[in-house]
């Protein structure tokens, strides 16, 4: 775990450089950072999948018939792909939240469907 330090409102400037981040340190926090980053934009690129699938019956029968190649113009990781194909509700709001009737529109129709 990554320990945070109190940085003195004033003289920031000398305290970083009386402070350099060791490179070990500095390769993790870069990594750490890259990772939040990916996982936060994948989260967003999930959002766009529910939204669009709510608002287009036919973005449905891709995801129904095509799978993951209705899905090709969004970066998502391959978690993320499984469930929204699979319908796995609870994978995704653990990430994005309890999702209201409208963003759940693809996912209840995927659930309802007997193609597996």
């Amino acid at each position: 775990m990554l320990e945070v330090q109190e940085v003195p409102r004033t003289g920031t400037k000398s305290w970083l450089q009386e402070r350099p981040i060791p490179p070990g340190d500095l390769l993790r926090y870069q990594r750490a950072f890259s990772e939040a980053l990916a996982e936060r934009e994948c989260n967003s690129e999930i959002q766009r999948v529910l939204e669009r699938a709510a608002d287009d019956n036919n973005f449905i029968a891709e995801l129904t018939y095509r799978g993951a190649k209705a899905l090709e113009g969004y970066k998502l990781t391959l978690q993320a792909k499984a469930a929204l194909l699979s319908g796995d509700i609870r994978w995704i709001e653990a990430r994005l939240g309890k999702l209201n009737a409208h963003l759940r529109t693809w996912l209840d129709c995927r659930l309802a469907q007997e193609i597996w």
